[in-house]
């Protein structure tokens, strides 16, 4: 045993050193730990440095109610100018009519889309008469069939949204238009 001890100390020697380091090592982490640079106790930092806390009634009102507040101002101006739109005469809306041909080939063009209060005309382009009438039954203006003569036509304007249908009543001819409200469509 003697033998391995003596032939073995120089390993036993650089294990014990390790150990003595680590030892150190701990010792003194632990002793850092409770005197960190840069972090200090609050009670032995003066007042002074700490800053000035405002409490709720030195702002003036709790922030959320000031942006609840806001909230609530953005949707009156919202609403009122909604109410304002719908003040507008209808006269005075700037709505391009669309234009739609009756031909030999029937309804040009057949399905479209408007804006409510839009206005529609139907042209009769053709050398004979024809009698729109309107298939879904929406418009007191067309509860009778319109009959237009060649080159003449007819104005509606469109005060509901949905799809309405119509045709010239001898050939079958169909069309369909698409009434969406302004404020949907975007």
């Amino acid at each position: 045993m003697r033998d391995f001890l003596k032939r073995n100390s120089p390993v036993f020697f650089v294990g014990f050193l390790t150990f003595l380091v680590f030892v150190i090592l701990i010792v003194l982490r632990q002793t850092k730990a409770t005197t960190t640079p840069g972090l200090i106790k609050v009670e032995e930092k003066q007042t002074e440095d700490l800053g000035y806390i405002k409490t709720e009634e030195e702002f003036g009102q709790d922030p959320y109610a000031q942006k609840e507040a806001e909230i609530n101002e953005l949707q009156e101006q919202k609403q009122s100018t909604e109410e304002k739109k719908n003040e507008i005469p209808l006269s005075e809306r700037n709505y391009v009519p669309k234009i739609i041909n009756y031909t030999d080939k029937g309804w040009n063009p057949k399905q479209t889309v408007i804006h409510l209060y839009q206005p529609v005309i139907w042209v009769n382009n053709t050398n004979k008469d024809i009698v729109l009438e309107q298939l879904t039954k929406i418009y007191s203006g067309l509860e009778n069939p319109i009959v237009l003569k060649p080159k003449k036509a007819f104005k509606l304007r469109f005060m509901k949204t949905g799809i309405f249908t119509y045709q010239e009543s001898n050939s079958k001819d169909f069309g369909s238009i698409y009434t969406l409200d302004i404020d949907q469509s975007q």
